[in-house]
């Protein structure tokens, strides 16, 4: 069985090939339209097919009907071609001159449109040419006289920063000695208010705790007062504050060590402290 359809499928697939062959195609479609009536005679007819067979034999069975399909196919696969070659050279070439003598038309056409605009601007320019020069003339007078207004008024504005920078001057000079006079009160009245607090404070503090504060250093003040601030709120670590200064300070009686080695504050510390942030 699939012996009989490869053999059917080869014979289909060679016909296939032959008519899809330029000239067997062309010689198949010639001679089908010159011999119509016989294929029309053949299908349509309702003779017998003896009668149909005799009449095609008859009329059909001479050379002319197969030479003269064999030469139409060789003209369209053989010649036709070549010609159509050559009508696209003529056409083209037509069309190349037709495109030329539009593209000729059209330069000059925008030649004469450009001369004759040429021409329009020479007539109105002569025509304008004395009206635009007295315009151009009232316009340079006018800005003359912005010019002149413009510099009458720089004139004055130049005038006017003078004066406000000497005005400025003056005030910034005024100022400036206002100040040294305030600088030179304040630090009089600095230099007063010390002295009378001095003289206030040995008035208050006896002779023996004055003796104290006059031989204790900034530093150490300012030590045993940072001291006494952390050991007054309790600070554990107070004592460092006062670590380079533990000797004196205990020398004065201010502080004293027990035999545990705890630092204690004495009543002369106390009151010392307070002496010192009169």
């Amino acid at each position: 069985m699939e012996t009989v359809k490869e053999f059917f499928k080869s014979i289909f697939d060679s016909y296939s090939d032959r008519v899809n062959n330029p000239f067997i195609g062309s010689l198949v479609i010639s001679y089908v339209i010159y011999n119509w009536e016989m294929f029309a005679i053949l299908i349509f007819a309702e003779w017998p097919i003896h009668c149909k067979i005799e009449w095609i034999q008859s009329r059909y069975y001479k050379m002319e009907n197969f030479v003269i399909p064999i030469i139409v196919a060789l003209f369209y696969i053989l010649i036709l071609p070549y010609l159509n070659i050559i009508f696209d050279v003529i056409l083209s070439t037509s069309t190349k001159i037709t495109q030329k003598k539009k593209d000729l038309l059209h330069t000059n056409k925008l030649l004469i449109q450009e001369r004759d605009a040429h021409q329009k601007r020479k007539i109105a320019d002569a025509e304008a040419g004395t009206s635009a020069t007295k315009d151009l003339n009232d316009r340079i007078n006018n800005l003359k006289d912005e010019i002149l207004a413009l510099n009458e008024r720089n004139k004055q504005d130049i005038e006017r920063h003078k004066e406000s920078e000497k005005r400025s001057k003056e005030i910034e000079n005024d100022l400036s000695n206002a100040l040294k006079q305030s600088q030179i009160s304040r630090e009089e009245m600095l230099k007063q208010f010390s002295n009378e607090k001095d003289l206030l404070k040995n008035n208050l503090i006896p002779k023996s705790y004055a003796i104290i504060i006059q031989n204790l250093t900034e530093n150490d003040k300012n030590s045993f007062i940072n001291f006494m601030e952390r050991f007054n709120k309790k600070d554990t670590n107070a004592v460092d504050s006062i670590r380079n200064q533990i000797e004196k300070l205990i020398s004065y009686n201010l502080i004293i060590s027990d035999h545990e080695g705890n630092i204690h504050v004495t009543d002369k510390g106390k009151q010392v402290f307070h002496y010192l942030i009169m």
